[in-house]
């Protein structure tokens, strides 16, 4: 009986350890290609600029960066807020963002850089095209404006989330193990059971689970520009 029992002690942890890691070695997987990859990043940050509390974020940064480098235009930051909207939804705003985002990519995953900071360089052009219908405004605007739009130690947890995100780059080459000592240990939790049916339907349904986790991730949680993107999250 002690025997039996134990046996099927062992077949439930192989089981239980075996669908974690399977969950794992996808987790992983899904976050090579949709964060550790550079293009894949600098992409999902250019499209969370098409959130309207992103877009609004954003252009208050730009009317900011605009006050900053011309203070007399505090009594029209309304109107640069309104120009600043008109730059984010522009082409060449995005693929400023991207260029942008793939060197914070990079600065994230070397660890080169402590102070993360997602900038536009060189904007000025821009922001002069979008306030046209404001001459005067927009003869004030400087050539090399930049505009900072998130900055990594401003975020609460920020720097903790990026060394996790590291933590998890180095571990991506252990994917397919992890993928394979999974279903070796699957394998075993069914050769372990005295009920072996049971014991795939238990299996099966556990993957069903993690699945539905893995989707609920993939779907809400996978933009990592999000702290920047909020400004409900960025410290005063």
């Amino acid at each position: 009986m002690s025997a039996s029992r134990s046996r099927s002690t062992l077949s439930l942890l192989c089981g239980a350890l075996g669908v974690l890691l399977i969950f794992k070695a996808a987790l992983l997987g899904y976050l090579t290609r949709s964060v550790f990859n550079e293009r894949a990043f600098s992409t999902r940050v250019a499209a969370s600029l098409e959130d309207p509390r992103v877009a609004e974020f954003a252009g208050a940064k730009i009317a900011d960066a605009v006050i900053d480098a011309k203070p007399d235009l505090m009594g029209v930051r309304p109107v640069l807020i309104g120009v600043g909207r008109s730059v984010v939804s522009s082409a060449p705003f995005r693929a400023a963002v991207r260029r942008s985002a793939r060197a914070v990519h990079h600065a994230i995953m070397s660890g080169s850089g402590k102070r993360l900071v997602l900038t536009v360089q060189d904007m000025g052009a821009l922001v002069q095209s979008a306030a046209e219908a404001h001459p005067a405004l927009a003869k004030k605007i400087p050539a090399g404006l930049s505009a900072v739009i998130g900055r990594l130690e401003s975020l609460p947890g920020g720097a903790v989330s990026m060394k996790l995100v590291r933590l998890a780059n180095r571990m991506r080459a252990a994917t397919l193990a992890l993928f394979l000592i999974g279903i070796g240990l699957c394998v075993a939790s069914v050769r372990l059971s005295h009920d072996r049916r049971r014991a795939i339907m238990r299996l099966g349904i556990g993957l069903v689970v993690l699945a539905l986790l893995l989707a609920i991730i993939a779907r809400f949680g996978g933009n990592i520009l999000s702290p920047f993107a909020r400004r409900a999250q960025v410290a005063p």
